[in-house]
């Protein structure tokens, strides 16, 4: 079963798009990636929740359409070969803190999120 957004996760993965698709994400996937067209990777899926947290909407990646899209063969695509993915560009979480860190640098967010949210996603395994 699906849990929609409230409103402060709408806002939060509108922010995260709107920043990336502006700006780039070289920094996470190097340069040669920086214009690629983005989807929204719900890194554990939209309803996971971590130590009993509800993580799935707030712990999401910009990811280029090619390593993301379950329809492409790119030996990197995290939806198809997620260790490949990790193994080039670190586990998930870490990914997600650096755009957090960047997104508050940019002062594109200045509350990152909710208390809980942070460690709980710090502590899964992805």
């Amino acid at each position: 079963m699906s849990i929609p957004p409230n409103a402060k996760e709408k806002a939060f993965m509108k922010a995260v798009m709107d920043f990336h698709n502006e700006y780039g994400v070289g920094y996470l996937y190097g340069s040669e990636w920086d214009k690629s067209p983005l989807q929204c990777h719900h890194v554990c899926g939209r309803t996971y929740k971590q130590n009993k947290v509800h993580i799935g909407h707030y712990f999401i990646l910009p990811i280029p359409f090619e390593l993301h899209d379950v329809h492409s063969n790119h030996p990197l695509n995290v939806t198809n070969w997620r260790h490949n993915f990790t193994s080039e560009f670190g586990l998930q979480r870490d990914l997600w803190l650096r755009m957090v860190n960047k997104m508050i640098d940019n002062y594109i967010i200045t509350k990152p999120l909710p208390d809980g949210i942070p460690a709980a996603i710090m502590a899964s395994k992805f």
